[in-house]
């Protein structure tokens, strides 16, 4: 965020204000112990560990102080230690907190948040859904806000409780004052409610679920369109779906807004107040809606990223983070096999039919493969040997006495975990392998090896299957067409002849990668270079090769393509706007279609989707390539 028009007549960022429920999330993770009450018989949770943190209003307000905005904080607390404990945290956060009303005989709302060690949330417990209000209390945070309103560029409203105190009779006067305060503020008003309130001179942010319930229709543009139609007439809407992003219109102007990919696991909890913080604090820069909803958007998904937690993102990860995002594309058709279109008598799927063409009978000037998948068939069964190293990584000695049901979800865990990945470097997941360790808390810290160690370990299991395959080659038993896809092959030299440079960018080890195409006979055929992985976090080969591509070859974005069987590549070149074919390959076959493949592929913006390289002949032609 760079612009500054909501400042205040010093130069400085007017102030936010968020009046809403406050509430204290108060999260322990326990596991059942061999002990057993001596009064009751019953068994005891061990709690081994817990935390607090802001929720309702208050996570709200931490939100927006977290992205550097000065923020106030109006809401009723009751006189107990666990306003004291949410009024320092807040304070921790920066969040301005002198507005905050203490009430006796008021208790302060609390969410008790209760997991097990596999990271379940079991029933909840919650204080404070009895209290009524004071009206003398309400009156005078009220007069409060009025004192103060010239400070503020923006003003949230936030409704999480079915008592609130914007639905509660005991606070019927406030809400009167509270929208005639409202109506001549010259600021913007954001109403966040689970249920249908209605302020003047304001606009409403609501998730999917919350938006069906009150129009009736389950599809965002037309839930907001239908919405605007309400009385007070609402000056904006904004609906956010998840992971699929978000749609904000003002009657005007309408933006959809893509999803954000996150190869971690996700918490969704406390992301669509990170995404209304963004949107707010964007707004009160200066931004406009489209340019707001997408930093809200990517606000949201730092903050999904945190586990067990509301997460507060700050303004350096979420501005990094639009730096580079990696966008879900196409999110209907990707689930949805019925609306596939394919060209007509073949099994080519065109995705994006919109994408620009090279010159008529001209070949691209650049083609980019992935190796295992899309070229190689070697390392086909890889899966399984990482899902059983992970899972036996992640339960240390306890792998053979854990209950089968705790080891199947950690097996799900894993899957998940491998799933996301599949395409990005070996070194990466095996980061993420210590994440998932540390969750589960099977392994003491002192026994927890580095990400290098865990990859070793993966890379001399799957060696031996290489080995077998290398040996079998060497005897003549398997020739090359039997190691790699039907066609591949054939499709790389017949781009060496008509001029095209040929890169290969792997997420195995470069060394690996250059050992296997040279044994199979294969690697003079990638003119512009073999690349793989060092094990360097930050130096994914996919991306450095595009990168540079772009730089130093002659040739524009539409000259190049890109060909893969997972959605690393896909995303890559879909940033740098190259053609994307997707490789639905059936690696076992070695021909043919893997539908599990293709929603990951669509979902990260494959602009072409085809089994196997048989079927290039009919797609040069219809991409213009053959004269």
């Amino acid at each position: 965020m760079t612009k500054n028009s909501g400042t205040s007549g010093n130069g400085s960022v007017r102030k936010i204000a968020v009046i809403g429920d406050m509430a204290l999330d108060f999260s322990y993770f326990a596991e059942t112990s061999n002990e057993r009450s001596v009064e009751t018989g019953l068994t005891v949770e061990d709690v081994r560990k817990y935390n607090y943190d802001c929720g309702g209003a208050a996570n709200l307000a931490a939100d927006i102080a977290s992205l550097g905005m000065p923020c106030d904080i109006y809401g009723v607390v009751g006189e107990d230690i666990f306003a004291d404990i949410l009024e320092d945290k807040l304070k921790e956060l920066s969040v301005g907190t002198c507005h905050i009303a203490r009430q006796k005989d008021f208790t302060t709302f609390v969410y008790h948040k209760h997991y097990d060690m596999m990271g379940n949330e079991l029933p909840r417990y919650d204080l404070g859904k009895t209290n009524k209000y004071d009206p003398k209390v309400l009156d005078g945070m009220l007069e409060d806000l009025c004192r103060n309103i010239g400070e503020y560029g923006a003003i949230v409203i936030n409704q999480q409780i079915p008592n609130s105190i914007h639905l509660d009779a005991s606070a019927n006067e406030f809400r009167k004052g509270l929208s005639k305060t409202l109506e001549n503020f010259n600021g913007s008003v954001w109403v966040d409610s689970r249920n249908d309130i209605m302020y003047p001179n304001s606009s409403y942010k609501f998730n999917l679920v919350e938006a069906k319930a009150k129009t009736g229709e389950d599809l965002a543009q037309k839930a907001a369109e239908l919405f605007l139609k309400r009385k007070p007439s609402p000056k904006a809407v904004v609906i956010t779906m998840g992971k699929e992003g978000a749609f904000g219109t003002n009657g005007t102007d309408s933006f959809r807004i893509l999803g954000i990919n996150d190869v971690k696991k996700t918490d969704p909890v406390g992301a669509g107040d990170a995404f209304l913080a963004g949107l707010v604090a964007a707004q009160v820069r200066g931004l406009g809606l489209k340019e707001s909803l997408e930093y809200a958007n990517a606000n949201a998904s730092i903050s999904a990223g945190v586990l067990f937690s509301t997460g507060h993102p700050t303004q350096v990860q979420t501005q990094t983070l639009l730096e580079d995002p990696d966008y879900r594309y196409n999110p209907t058709l990707a689930k949805d096999p019925r609306l596939a279109r394919y060209l007509d008598g073949t099994d080519i799927e065109i995705v994006n039919a919109g994408f620009e063409h090279p010159k008529a009978g001209e070949y691209p000037k650049v083609a980019i493969f992935d190796h295992d998948g899309t070229i190689s068939t070697m390392r086909h069964g890889w899966e399984k040997i990482m899902r059983r190293m992970m899972v036996q990584a992640i339960a240390g000695d306890r792998f053979d006495s854990i209950a089968a049901l705790d080891l199947d979800k950690m097996y799900s865990s894993v899957d998940a975990m491998i799933e996301k990945t599949t395409g990005i470097q070996t070194i990466v997941q095996m980061s993420q392998l210590i994440d998932m360790i540390r969750d589960y808390g099977y392994v003491p810290e002192n026994e927890i090896k580095t990400p290098l160690q865990y990859k070793d370990e993966y890379r001399s299991l799957l060696n031996e299957q290489l080995k077998c395959k290398y040996k079998r080659f060497e005897e003549g038993i398997y020739n090359v067409y039997d190691l790699t896809m039907k066609g591949a092959l054939d499709f790389l030299a017949e781009l060496g002849k008509n001029g095209t440079k040929v890169f290969l960018a792997s997420g195995s080890d470069y060394t690996d990668v250059k050992y296997e195409t040279h044994a199979l006979g294969y690697d003079l055929l990638f003119t512009g270079g073999i690349f793989g992985s060092v094990s360097n976090l930050s130096k994914d080969p996919k991306k450095m090769v595009m990168g540079e591509i772009i730089k130093n070859i002659d040739a524009d974005s539409s000259q190049v393509v890109v060909f893969g069987d997972g959605p690393v590549e896909m995303r890559e070149a879909k940033k740098r706007g190259f053609l994307t074919v997707g490789i639905i390959s059936d690696e076992h076959q070695r021909f043919g279609m893997n539908p599990a493949k293709r929603e990951r592929l669509i979902l990260a913006g494959a602009d072409i989707l085809i089994p196997d390289f048989s079927w290039m002949k009919i797609l040069e032609s219809h991409l213009g390539w053959r004269k």
